[in-house]
């Protein structure tokens, strides 16, 4: 029986979607959109959308779907869309000045 449905994106069939129930029953879902790209929404019992946001993958680090003992969902892995647009210099490295209390300066 279907209740509502709703468009959560382009899909591609390289991988298959992943999909999650949460402990207030609401579905979560990782489709691949794209070359290194995927989508996750969270949709309400109700069938309406609740969040959605783009991943992308960073080498090997695919984002994915994880289940906690005590039914919260989360994602792990991949960046975000602002990770990806942010340079990789001001990613990977820190200035100086930055740098822990204590350590020995140079």
């Amino acid at each position: 029986m279907v209740f509502r449905t709703y468009p959560i994106g382009d899909y591609m069939a390289l991988r298959p979607p992943t999909k999650a129930i949460d402990k207030q029953n609401q579905l979560h879902v990782l489709h691949m959109t794209g070359p290194q790209s995927y989508k996750y929404t969270v949709i309400s019992i109700d069938g309406t959308p609740v969040q959605q946001r783009n991943l992308y993958e960073k080498g090997a680090n695919r984002p994915e779907l994880k289940t906690s003992a005590y039914g919260e969902v989360t994602i792990t892995g991949g960046i975000t869309e602002n990770e990806a647009k942010t340079p990789y210099e001001q990613q990977e490295f820190r200035r100086l000045s930055e740098r822990p209390p204590g350590l020995p300066t140079f």
